[in-house]
C-alpha cells in the first residue's frame, strides 16, 4: 500500500493503530458496524496488544479450521477478537477513523456481493 498523503495525523496521541475495512465492506459483507484490516498495521515497540495477538494467532492456528480459513487465523477475524477483548487503552490498538481515510474506495470484486445483500 503507497501512501498518497502524510499518515502523521492519524498517528497523533497513538501507540498502536489497526486499520478498518471500507464501511461498505463492514455493513455488507460481514454486517457489522466496524471491521478490521490487517492490510495496514502501525506500532511503537512494545505494545503489549501484539503479544496478545500472537497469542490468538497460536491459538486459532490449532483449530480444525486452520487449514481451510486463513483469515481467522491471522486475519481480520482474528485482529478484531483481540481487539475486541484488549480495547483501546491499556496497551490495546485503536481503529483508524473513519476507514475511508486508509481506503477511500471499496473492494471491486465485492460488488456481485455488495450488491446481493442490498437487494
Amino acid at each position: 500500500m503507497e501512501s498518497l498523503r502524510p499518515i502523521d495525523p492519524l498517528l497523533v496521541g497513538q501507540r498502536c493503530l489497526v486499520g478498518q475495512e471500507p464501511s461498505a465492506h463492514a455493513a455488507l459483507i460481514v454486517s457489522v458496524p466496524r471491521h478490521a484490516c490487517n492490510a495496514w498495521l502501525a506500532s511503537a515497540p512494545g505494545v503489549p496488544f501484539w503479544d496478545e495477538v500472537l497469542s490468538e494467532v497460536r491459538r486459532r492456528s490449532r483449530g480444525v479450521m486452520s487449514r481451510w480459513n486463513p483469515p481467522s487465523v491471522t486475519g481480520p477475524e482474528m485482529l478484531g477478537a483481540v481487539m475486541d477483548r484488549t480495547g483501546h487503552g491499556d496497551g490495546g490498538c485503536g481503529l483508524v477513523d473513519p476507514p475511508e481515510a486508509l481506503y477511500p474506495a471499496v473492494d471491486k470484486s465485492a460488488f456481485n456481493s455488495m450488491r446481493e445483500r442490498c437487494e
